[in-house]
């Protein structure tokens, strides 16, 4: 068995090249597709993270902001018992 009989048949072996050259340049441009895929997954991926940060940054200041809109009115208060309590005494 030689070589012959294969090159009898050269429409069945330029079909089975073209199939194979084919089926690889589709697994090549897969490959690409999915890296791209990936690439967008992880730029996408930065971007959330960074808005997870960004929010939790605002939480605490908001957080802090309360706290000092807090002790701000508790002040407030403690001075206008302090001027109700002057104002009485002038009056007396």
């Amino acid at each position: 068995m030689g070589i012959e009989p294969l090159l009898a048949n050269a429409t069945e072996i330029s079909f089975a090249v073209l199939f194979v050259a084919l089926f690889i340049w589709v697994m090549r441009k897969n490959d690409e597709r999915e890296n791209r895929y990936l690439k967008r997954l992880d730029d996408k991926n930065k971007v959330i993270t960074e808005q997870q940060q960004f929010i939790s940054d605002q939480t605490k200041t908001m957080s802090e902001i309360s706290e000092t809109v807090k002790e701000t009115s508790n002040n407030v208060r403690e001075i206008t018992i302090e001027i109700h309590s002057i104002k009485e005494q002038i009056k007396k």
